[in-house]
């Protein structure tokens, strides 16, 4: 007695080491990762405190480049458009050469200018940036046209001005800011032209250009997210001007002269200290005609306002550690020791011992609904593994059943093969056909257990359907069908057109005096494959087709009973198409009493 005592005592002693040893080690595990979790985390903290200043320069880098690079090709745009509107003027004095060199009147030119008025025109429609044209005459008289195809007023056509714009001669192509522009957004082209060598008379062409729709441009390079754009000519006058609308500012900088001494160079950039704070000032020259294109920009776009991460990082570190800290903590103490005090139970569990309960553990403990519910996995484990058993059974059982149910119509199919044999030795054709037809239909029915079809098994079985109808009518109608060739491969609903054919026969035909006129036509659109069935029976009233063809679109209940006898069996065909497909898909039909009835069938054009 004793020695059993001491047996098991020895082995529970043996048992506390070993569990106590594993604890340990899982312990320290838990400490060794929460350390190693603490010291990655400093380290990324001193990583990142560290290199905020590098990370700052090279940022500022890469965003100066990047925007010198956009205010280069913005320049160059800048440029095409002054050369294209260069053209323009050429243009205008090319086609106006004859009545500068040969009318001397007003009048006179006025009164034949069809082929400068066509040309003028054609600008206008082709550009609707140019808002007006001006042409002043070297013996006097000026006409001005403005651009009834855009959306600008030309405010810069006066008559008085030929003497003052006369001064600017000798600078061959001048721009300037329109006199009437409040916005910073219309400028003139004033272009000199000499008719005569021999004689010192010019000729000035003015062409105004409004640039509200360049502003689009430099939203999408980025350009007016914090800053201005602002385009000069020689004489530091503004052409042209777009800014954010917290660039405050920034044009009377410009105007000021504040950038001067700076613009040195094709181009290039500088910082300058204006209104309390940096700001960042690119230029290009590269834009042509004396122009330069400036864009200044604020100090938060180049990250000067950086300073505060570093307050981030230290005061994130600093909570992220202690969080950590605490974290391990109490999953040490709350998760951490219960769970390892049920580890052996699950790998016994593992094993497959199911005999099993747990039952040391208090109420009140934080984890006795852990320790409920793996109570409650056994006893539902026992209870899967029973269910498993007896489903096991249930589906043989099943598969037998299935293959025995098959029996049944392959003995009516071989009973309806047996008949027409029969028949065909009395030599009863047309009970032998009839037969044949009937036992396709059956076959196709049994057979194919797809869901879905090819258009041309479906129209077979609607052959040998329509052939038990005709024997059944006496021949009383005639199909035509019109089927495209790609739409035959296209897949369908099974047994959907065949509901369809018969409600033509018996709603349609089978009162008709005389024969009647079946006809079956698919064809395909961009995404739809179009099948439809249409006879010239005895259609239906105005009032039926309405009704019913409210149900197929709305699924309005029918209430007459003249309209369910018609339409219950083409609703059931159109609900099934958008439980398949979805509601862009269905039925439509069309009908007018005594012409004839045409259902339109819609599915979605599938893969061959």
């Amino acid at each position: 007695m004793i020695e059993k005592w001491a047996a098991k005592l020895v082995l529970r002693v043996k048992t506390f080491f070993r569990q106590a040893k594993n604890f340990k080690i899982k312990m320290n595990i838990i400490k060794i990762v929460g350390i190693y979790f603490v010291c990655i985390l400093l380290t990324q903290v001193c990583y990142g405190v560290i290199n905020v200043s590098y990370i700052r320069e090279s940022n500022n880098k890469r965003d100066i480049q990047t925007v010198s690079h956009f205010i280069n090709q913005a320049a160059l745009n800048i440029r095409a458009e002054l050369e294209r509107i260069g053209e323009m003027s050429k243009m205008v004095y090319d086609e106006s050469y004859y009545y500068f060199k040969e009318k001397d009147s007003y009048s006179e030119y006025g009164s034949d200018s069809s082929e400068l008025n066509t040309i003028i025109d054609m600008i206008f429609k082709l550009n609707d940036d140019i808002s007006g044209v001006s042409i002043y005459r070297p013996k006097g008289g000026m006409i001005s046209y403005t651009n009834p195809y855009g959306p600008y007023y030309y405010v810069s056509g006066t008559k008085s001005r030929y003497s003052e714009l006369i001064a600017l001669k000798e600078k061959g192509s001048v721009l300037e800011r329109s006199k009437g522009d409040n916005l910073g957004q219309c400028m003139l082209s004033i272009n000199f032209y000499q008719p005569d060598p021999s004689v010192n008379e010019y000729a000035i062409i003015v062409l105004e250009k409004n640039w509200a729709e360049q502003k689009s441009y430099y939203e999408d390079l980025g350009l007016l997210s914090n800053g201005s754009i602002v385009l000069i000519n020689e004489a530091g006058e503004i052409l042209m001007s777009f800014r954010n609308v917290n660039a405050i500012g920034d044009e009377a900088l410009v105007r000021s002269g504040k950038f001067n001494g700076e613009l040195t160079g094709v181009s290039g950039s500088f910082k300058t200290e204006a209104y309390g704070e940096t700001k960042y000032v690119f230029y290009d020259r590269n834009t042509g005609s004396g122009c330069t294109l400036l864009y200044i920009a604020g100090n938060k776009f180049f990250g000067e306002d950086m300073q505060e991460i570093y307050y981030v990082i230290l005061i994130s570190a600093l909570f992220l550690i202690i969080i950590n800290v605490l974290i391990v903590i109490l999953f040490n103490k709350h998760v951490y020791r219960p769970i390892v005090n049920v580890e052996g139970a699950l790998h016994a569990i593992v094993s497959g011992d199911t005999n099993l309960e747990f039952t040391q553990i208090k109420q009140e403990n934080e984890l006795y609904p852990v320790y409920n519910d793996l109570n409650s996995l056994i006893v539902r484990l026992k209870q899967l593994i029973d269910s498993e058993y007896t489903a096991g059974i249930m589906k043989k059982q099943a598969e037998i059943d299935a293959l025995q149910s098959q029996i049944n119509p392959h003995f009516l199919y071989n009973t309806l093969e047996s008949i027409r044999g029969q028949a065909i030795a009395e030599e009863v054709e047309g009970i032998a056909r009839m037969v044949k037809a009937l036992a396709d239909i059956f076959r196709y029915s049994i057979t194919n257990k797809n869901a879905m079809v090819k258009l041309e098994e479906e129209l077979k079985n609607i052959d040998n359907y329509l052939n038990i109808q005709q024997f059944r009518f006496d021949n009383k109608f005639i199909v035509i069908k019109d089927i495209e060739e790609d739409t035959k491969d296209c897949l369908i609903p099974k047994l959907i057109i065949q509901p369809i054919v018969e409600n033509a026969i018996i709603h349609g035909l089978e009162t008709k005096p005389g024969k009647g006129v079946i006809k079956i036509k698919s064809y395909s659109t961009t995404d739809s494959v179009i099948i439809s069935v249409e006879d010239d029976g005895e259609g239906m009233e105005k009032e039926t087709l309405d009704a019913i063809n409210e149900s197929l679109a709305h699924g309005v209940c029918l209430k007459k009973a003249e309209d369910i006898k018609v339409g219950l069996g083409l609703i059931n065909i159109n609900e099934r198409i958008k439980l398949i497909f979805d509601s862009n898909y269905g039925l439509k039909i069309y009908s007018v009493k005594q012409v004839g009835t045409k259902v339109e069938l819609r599915i979605p054009k599938t893969p061959k």
